[in-house]
């Protein structure tokens, strides 16, 4: 069996930081070394999968049968008409 090793300390223990790249507009986690802090990858700080269950819920949608094109087209809808009352 192979074992995953940091490319720069031959160390085989990582975890996980969260972090605030510069200029960046989402939190992400690194996937790091945990001897030396060389990352390894990157996962969004954010499950994408949970966050679309819940803007469903604030919609009043179920997904128990996934509709992508409903959800988008009704969270672009109500986006719209909470930007035109801004301007009124």
């Amino acid at each position: 069996m192979a074992y995953s090793a940091c490319p720069k300390c031959n160390g085989h223990y990582f975890e996980m930081k969260e972090a605030e790249p510069a200029n960046a507009l989402y939190k992400v986690n690194f996937i790091q070394c945990s001897s030396c802090g060389a990352v390894v990858g990157v996962i969004d700080y954010f499950d994408l999968g949970t966050l679309i269950h819940k803007l469903a819920r604030a919609l009043g949608m179920t997904l128990a049968v996934f509709d992508l094109n409903r959800l988008f087209t009704r969270s672009l809808v109500l986006f719209r008409k909470r930007r035109a009352h801004e301007y009124t």
